[in-house]
């Protein structure tokens, strides 16, 4: 008779793999969902100008407007025609640079006197002519061609400085009117004309200095910006077309729109492949570690809530009146609460990276914004990772150098953009409003995230350490010896942690409450003893389980006291599955007395029921642990 096959129905493969991947994919899902679907939103709003469009193709100047045209949606845009206005009259108030050749002067006057000598007999006629020179050529000789230029620019005043260097204010405020030309002077004696052949304009114009004046002048006046509110007529029936309106509905038509729908649709695209890249990493890059469908999920529904906040509350922050919405947004704020949550730098800066590139394709965003973005997270999250439990006034100092950090990268990146100092100072003023307001919204989503989820960031595990807890103190009190033995423990695991660069915090906190089950029998246990054992008047089953129970009940008090998961797992696994062998070898030896068999023992019912250490912090816990005891033992 043929021996049967056992035959077991294992779920299919490939089907269960599919539905796990779906489940663990379907927040992501959504939140990638609502990220493109935000930029879409912002996309479109800012590309409404159809109407203004069929204007501008309709509408020539001198035509009449056959009705109103209505602004589709909210826009902030530069009116270059009352900039224009506003810079010209600022120039208008400025001076052409003239400045007085001493050369030239020396010159004119050598060549004057030997004319003089030359022409002139009377000598009372050649001292008044000398004397004429003088005046001459210290007022300042003009030429007809300099000054002309000048004042077909609508300019009515010059200033004359003594010198080309244009140093300190030694310079003259000269009236046009004032000005003597070569060509048009006249002596009261026509014995004098012969005069003119050696006068030469002493005075002169240096276009150089003018122009970058005139250009300094411009850059200093700020832009004229118009907040249209959707529902506003940008033109009214019956109203004549000017080249200024045409101007500007061309303005608000860039301001509307930056993507045309193909280029959106690549974008979409591109945002949805680097999203999944982003799945896939955290996905390797949390491999077998805790909580890690938690920090994955975290990520994910951050990032869709921030972007889709920046959509919002672009409209409530034009009250700073920046010149670039790009300046103010917290790009800081997801990849260091991801960071600080997670504890993961690797994490932060990699979600920094991404952010950057999604915002850099929003339309409020310059050719500079991925490096800002980037460089706004990167420092943010190396500067505020830098926790010390002894050294907290340390944070002070931490944000002061980061808000310097960001303030230069403000600064730099405007003045490349070629904004005036006002234009900065206006701009470090709204930026210092929202890095104080966000990172203190950013604290409080930390301590919300800690609470919510309990987990082990550096800032609750320096809280847990500095303050002794009512479960420790009675800890303390009843059970001194286990008391003394994690505080050796704790120290030991904080070295090893050290010297292995791991989460040195955890690990110490971990060693500190890993026995803190013993409180509820501390005379099982010999570092508690004083003389009596317990253990000689129970059987070595009992005696086991009274041991292995101070597992189960601390892990029970640390989930009471909401220690974080990391720690409780450590509490955990911190003995593993190991046996405890005295008692085994006791039974078995106590079987055999009693007629028995040894192997009948059941080994399992003297063994820890936990999994070995799943971290590098939880095995050098058990392993501080182990030496710890060991060389208390040693006689």
């Amino acid at each position: 008779m043929a021996k049967p096959k056992l035959i077991i129905n294992y779920p299919n493969s490939r089907n269960f793999k599919l539905k796990q991947f779906l489940k663990s994919f379907s927040i992501p899902f959504v939140c990638i969902v609502l990220i493109v679907h935000t930029f879409s939103f912002i996309a479109s709003r800012q590309s409404s100008s159809y109407i203004i469009n069929a204007f501008l193709q309709k509408y020539n100047v001198g035509d009449l407007v056959e009705k109103d045209i209505v602004a589709p949606a909210n826009t902030i845009y530069i009116n270059q025609y009352a900039t224009k206005e506003a810079q010209d009259r600022a120039v208008k108030e400025a001076s052409p640079i003239f400045f007085r050749s001493n050369t030239v002067s020396s010159s004119s006057l050598q060549d004057c006197y030997t004319l003089i000598e030359k022409h002139l007999n009377d000598e009372t006629k050649k001292a008044e002519a000398k004397d004429m020179v003088k005046y001459l050529l210290h007022k300042g000789i003009y030429s007809r061609e300099e000054i002309k230029k000048v004042k077909d620019k609508g300019f009515g005043h010059i200033s004359v400085f003594s010198n080309t260097e244009l140093s300190g204010k030694e310079n003259t405020i000269v009236d046009i009117s004032d000005c003597l030309i070569l060509e048009d002077l006249t002596f009261s004696s026509p014995d004098f004309n012969f005069l003119k052949e050696s006068l030469k304009p002493n005075v002169l114009l240096d276009e150089a200095a003018t122009s970058q004046n005139v250009d300094a002048i411009k850059k200093s006046v700020m832009p004229v910006v118009v907040n249209i509110q959707k529902g506003d007529k940008l033109v009214v029936q019956d109203e004549v077309v000017t080249p200024e309106i045409l101007s500007n509905l061309g303005e608000i038509k860039r301001s509307y729109s930056r993507y045309s729908l193909h280029q959106k649709i690549v974008i979409c695209i591109f945002m949805l492949i680097l999203l999944i890249g982003h799945y896939i990493f955290l996905k390797l890059n949390f491999k077998n570690k805790l909580r890690s469908s938690l920090f994955i999920n975290l990520s994910f529904i951050i990032l869709a809530v921030f972007i889709f906040g920046v959509s919002v509350i672009q409209k409530p922050l034009s009250f700073l009146k920046v010149q670039s919405f790009e300046m103010i947004v917290p790009a800081f704020m997801p990849p260091l609460i991801i960071a600080l949550t997670s504890r993961s730098k690797l994490l932060g800066y990699e979600f920094a990276a991404l952010l950057s590139i999604l915002f850099a394709f929003f339309p409020f965003s310059s050719e500079y914004s991925i490096i800002r973005y980037c460089l706004s997270g990167i420092l943010s999250i190396t500067v505020l990772m830098r926790i010390r439990a002894s050294k907290r006034y340390m944070r002070v100092v931490d944000y002061g150098l980061l808000y310097l950090a960001e303030a230069f990268m403000a600064i730099s990146m405007l003045t490349i953009a070629g904004f005036d100092v006002s234009v900065l100072a206006l701009n470090i003023f709204a930026e210092s409003i929202v890095f104080v307001v966000y990172h203190a919204i950013t604290v409080g989503v930390v301590v919300l995230l800690e609470w919510i989820f309990n987990l082990a960031t550096p800032n609750r595990l320096n809280e847990l350490l500095l303050r002794k807890t009512p479960a420790l103190e009675r800890f303390e009190r009843l059970c001194p010896g286990s008391y003394a033995h994690v505080q050796n423990v704790s120290l030991l695991a904080e070295a090893g942690s050290e010297a292995l660069s791991l989460n040195t915090l955890l690990v110490k906190l971990s060693a500190l409450y890993h026995d803190i089950g013993k409180v509820e029998h501390p005379g099982y246990f010999s570092e508690n003893q004083q003389g009596e054992n317990k253990h000689e008047a129970i059987s070595p089953e009992l005696s086991a389980s009274m041991i292995r129970s101070h597992v189960t009940i601390g892990v029970k008090m640390a989930k009471e006291m909401r220690l974080p998961q990391e720690v409780v797992d450590i509490m955990k696994e911190h003995h593993g599955d190991d046996t405890i062998n005295y008692f085994l070898y006791e039974a078995r030896r106590n079987r055999e007395l009693s007629g028995g068999n040894a192997a009948d023992v059941n080994e399992n019912d003297f063994s820890y029921s936990a999994l070995p250490p799943q971290s590098k912090e939880s095995a050098v816990v058990m392993l501080s642990d182990i030496a710890e005891a060991a060389t208390r033992n040693f006689k």
